[in-house]
């Protein structure tokens, strides 16, 4: 009985997490978390950064020389993905509004391990092929942690609005709903 009602209490706790729109025009897809769920901690949801990016359609890599996991959203301005449609035009928003012609690449987010500090960089090309990179150091409201079997978490509000993208917490499901906004939105230097 005891081992029933721990199990139940445990379901009822967990964060459930939806994409609305990022990998598939208006498809929802509901986050799988096989192996760590998302925990919540003096109320900011922590979730395993890999599953939860892979599953919008951004790339994860960790750089053990620097303890960090760099998130990396594509920017292409015709992709099968509307997240990387979405990407390519807040990197065209952000390099009209400093009077640049550049070509949008990509959006890169670095998180280190056990910091509060990260840092994202807006990254172009020029007409000469050349990288051109506009990026900001900023806080994250709890640092990135290793958990269950060597798994990062990071803070999910943070993690996705640092691209652009809006969040929404239902408290009585338990429930955060990620997606692109009606405008492309770039976080300011």
């Amino acid at each position: 009985m005891l081992t029933v009602m721990t199990n139940i209490c445990a379901y009822a706790s967990t964060i459930h997490v939806k994409l609305d729109g990022l990998t598939e025009e208006n498809e929802i897809l509901n986050v799988n978390f096989e192996d760590v769920l998302p925990i919540s901690t003096d109320g900011i949801s922590m979730v395993p950064v890999r599953t939860v990016c892979d599953d919008a359609g951004m790339d994860v890599m960790w750089q053990k020389s620097y303890n960090a996991v760099v998130v990396k959203l594509n920017a292409i301005k015709t992709s099968e993905l509307p997240i990387e449609e979405y990407a390519y035009k807040v990197l065209k928003k952000k390099s009209d509004s400093i009077g640049r012609a550049l070509n949008p690449e990509c959006i890169i987010m670095t998180m280190y391990l056990n910091s509060d500090e990260a840092m994202l960089h807006y990254n172009y090309s020029d007409y000469q092929g050349d990288v051109v990179s506009y990026g900001k150091v900023f806080n994250l409201p709890k640092s990135v942690k290793m958990i269950e079997n060597g798994t990062l978490a990071a803070p999910l509000r943070t993690l996705f609005n640092q691209f652009g993208l809006t969040i929404e917490w239902d408290g009585e499901k338990r429930e955060i709903l990620v997606k692109i906004p009606d405008e492309a939105n770039y976080k300011e230097d």
